[in-house]
């Protein structure tokens, strides 16, 4: 499989209106519309914004044909501090069924990990997970976590009506194409790696039209953020 890049253990080969009543099985969160306190937002009128955050090879793969992503561990301090302050930024995650199962085997034992790994520990763990999946009994043992997708649109509606922080969808093409076709993306982050696959999976539906607004490029290991919004 292959997934939309957040903070990831990178040693390993990883690969996918009108509001109704939520109807959400319910693992360690009170309360699935109620957003994760955040005392500074209070106030804050906006509506909150879900970005996707995707890693992308130059020739345009998530992952490569049998989902790999080995090409994605750089080694670039100064790009996991970014994944880190990103984690500052937001107030939920969503996740498709196999990447959370995958994460959920790593990031409770992280803390002992070496620099920014142990870092990124605390919210990886502390934030609300929102794991898109249609299977009722899929157990959530990685917690704060409650499972979604049975009326996705309503259900992301509902959170970004709540006060909070944004939220970010670490998640593989599959999954992430179900809220780009729902019009649910704000933003789309491409993590843009100085490598060239050949092969793979695409990270987007195709059709997708884009205004970039912003960059930022990470000099040790060439990789170049672009910021971009629906065009």
């Amino acid at each position: 499989m292959c997934r939309s890049r957040g903070p990831t253990p990178s040693s390993t080969s990883r690969s996918d209106v009108g509001i109704r009543p939520f109807h959400f099985r319910q693992h360690g969160l009170s309360n699935a519309g109620t957003a994760m306190s955040c005392p500074p937002c209070a106030g804050l009128s906006r509506m909150r914004k879900l970005f996707l955050s995707i890693q992308v090879t130059l020739d345009g793969y998530a992952c490569g044909p049998g989902g790999e992503l080995d090409w994605s561990d750089t080694g670039d301090v100064e790009l996991e501090r970014y994944f880190s302050e990103m984690l500052t930024t937001i107030d939920g995650m969503f996740f498709g069924r196999r990447a959370y199962q995958e994460l959920a085997g790593f990031w409770p034992r992280a803390g002992s990990e070496p620099g920014e790994l142990a870092v990124q520990a605390g919210p990886m763990n502390k934030l609300p997970k929102y794991v898109v999946s249609g299977d009722p009994g899929l157990a959530l043992d990685w917690t704060p976590a409650v499972r979604v997708g049975d009326d996705l649109a309503a259900e992301v509606a509902g959170l970004k009506r709540q006060p909070g922080r944004d939220l970010a969808v670490f998640a593989g093409p599959s999954t992430t194409a179900r809220f780009v076709e729902l019009g649910l993306v704000d933003e789309i982050r491409l993590i843009v790696f100085p490598v060239v696959l050949g092969d793979g999976r695409p990270p987007l539906p195709p059709g997708v039209r884009l205004s970039l607004v912003d960059s930022t490029t990470f000099a040790k290991s060439g990789v170049v953020i672009l910021r971009y919004v629906p065009a």
